[in-house]
């Protein structure tokens, strides 16, 4: 049945993010394995998966290849999350799809592509700063913004001169990010 499939491709896709966290010596799972079983789930399950199970596999596909940091897995996270981003404003879920700003801009200042990942930044503020402050989701999403903010000045190139007026701009992100998540004790 169709209740049942989806139980057992979100019971793989939960393995490969249990085999992501638990990665290290100590608990003996490593990033390649988690992304093997993620892999597996795609290769099986791929045209069967509804677009928020394949939405999900492409977030947790995406945080493997984050933490596995080369530059190709860089570049694939970034793409998982593109065609997240995508199956989410094809099904109408423009929030849902704004929340990823935040992942995506993480994985270009990786790459060191720090204007795009400027011009991301950007965008999630614009989108959560028009919302209800006070809502939980909308707290964390600019908290997250202003802490990947406070990071830019040590991927970025700065302009000769400039670079105390950089270091404080970051530090005053890093303050409005703790006190975002202060508001969420987080």
């Amino acid at each position: 049945s169709a209740a049942h499939l989806r139980l057992r491709i979100l019971g793989q896709i939960e393995l490969g993010r249990l085999q992501w966290q638990a990665a290290g010596p100590e608990l003996g799972f490593t990033l390649n394995q988690a992304l093997g079983t993620l892999d597996a789930v795609r290769a099986e399950f791929g045209a069967d998966a509804s677009s928020d199970i394949a939405v999900e596999l492409s977030q947790v596909i995406a945080g493997v290849c984050f933490d596995l940091g080369d530059m190709g897995s860089l570049s694939r996270a970034f793409e998982e999350l593109t065609v997240a981003s995508r199956l989410l404003q094809t099904e109408g879920e423009t929030l849902r799809a704004a929340r990823l700003l935040n992942e995506q801009a993480a994985v270009l200042m990786r790459m060191g592509e720090v204007s795009r990942a400027k011009d991301l930044l950007r965008e999630s503020r614009a989108v959560f700063s028009a919302r209800d402050h006070e809502d939980p989701v909308t707290t964390r999403e600019l908290a997250e913004t202003d802490h990947l903010m406070a990071w830019l000045p040590l991927y970025a190139t700065m302009v000769p001169g400039r670079e105390q007026e950089g270091y404080r701009i970051g530090l005053e992100r890093a303050a409005s990010a703790e006190r975002g998540f202060r508001r969420l004790d987080d």
